[in-house]
C-alpha cells in the first residue's frame, strides 16, 4: 500500500465532508473514491488513532492469538524488545524478552482491559521464564509508553498480589524501549502452523498451569 498517497486522500477526502473526528462517508466522498480507497482510508485514520501496549508474557507464539481476538486490538506483532543491540534475530536476541506489540482503538477497548488479558495468560510468580520456556528472554515485563500507563500497570500488579494472597509479583514493570518485529515465519503463528502450535502450547504445560492459575479467578 502507498501509505504517502493515502495519507494525500485522506485529506482529499476530508475536502469531500470526511471527518476525521467521526468519520463517516458523504455522498461527495463515495463518489469521489472507489469502495477500496474509502476502505483503505479508513485503516489509516484508524491506525493514527490507535495506541500501543508492548508485553512480554513468556513464549511470543502463545501471547498473539489471545489478543488478535480481542474486542478493540487493530493488529498484533510478536518480536523482541528490551536490549541493547538493534535488529534482534530469533537465533540471535541475547538482553532481549519476547514480546508482543498490540495496536488498540482506545474508543472500543482500554489500556487496563488488556492488562487483565495480559495477566490472565501469564504465570506472573515465576522470575525464571514462562512454563517450560526458562532464561531471560522468556520473562513477563509490562513496557509502559507513559506515566499514565506505568500508573494502571502499578494499579493492577498490586491488585494481582492482593488476589494471591499478597504473594509477590515477578513481572517487571519498565520504560518502553525500540520494539523489533520477529521474522515473517514467527508472526500468527498459531494460524500458520496449527498443529505443532497446538502440540507446543500444550507439552509446555501453559494450557495447565493458567488453568490452576487462573481457573477460580
Amino acid at each position: 500500500m502507498n501509505w504517502q498517497r493515502l495519507q494525500n486522500n485522506v485529506f482529499q477526502a476530508h475536502k469531500h465532508s470526511f471527518t476525521l473526528e467521526k468519520p463517516r462517508f458523504t455522498a461527495a466522498a463515495l463518489k469521489f473514491y472507489s469502495a477500496l480507497e474509502m476502505r483503505n482510508i479508513m485503516h489509516y485514520v484508524m491506525f493514527m488513532n490507535a495506541m500501543i501496549a508492548i508485553f512480554a508474557g513468556g513464549c511470543f507464539w502463545c501471547m498473539q492469538p489471545e489478543f488478535d481476538n480481542a474486542s478493540g486490538v487493530i493488529s498484533t506483532e510478536v518480536g523482541f524488545t528490551g536490549g541493547e543491540f538493534s535488529a534482534p534475530t530469533y537465533q540471535n536476541h541475547t538482553g532481549h524478552v519476547e514480546a508482543i506489540q498490540i495496536s488498540y482503538d482506545p474508543q472500543k477497548t482500554s489500556y487496563p482491559a488488556l492488562l487483565k488479558i495480559y495477566w490472565s495468560n501469564i504465570d506472573p510468580f515465576d522470575d525464571g521464564g514462562q512454563f517450560a520456556d526458562r532464561g531471560e528472554a522468556y520473562r513477563t515485563v509490562i513496557f509502559f509508553g507513559n506515566e499514565q500507563e506505568k500508573l494502571e500497570a502499578e494499579k493492577s500488579k498490586s491488585a494481582i498480589s492482593e488476589k494471591f494472597d499478597g504473594r509477590k509479583v515477578a513481572t517487571e514493570l519498565r520504560p518502553r524501549m525500540p520494539f523489533y518485529a520477529a521474522e515473517e515465519y514467527h508472526q500468527k503463528y498459531y494460524e500458520k502452523n496449527g498443529a505443532h502450535y497446538k502440540a507446543y502450547k500444550y507439552g509446555s504445560g501453559r494450557v495447565n498451569k493458567l488453568d490452576e492459575l487462573w481457573g477460580d479467578k
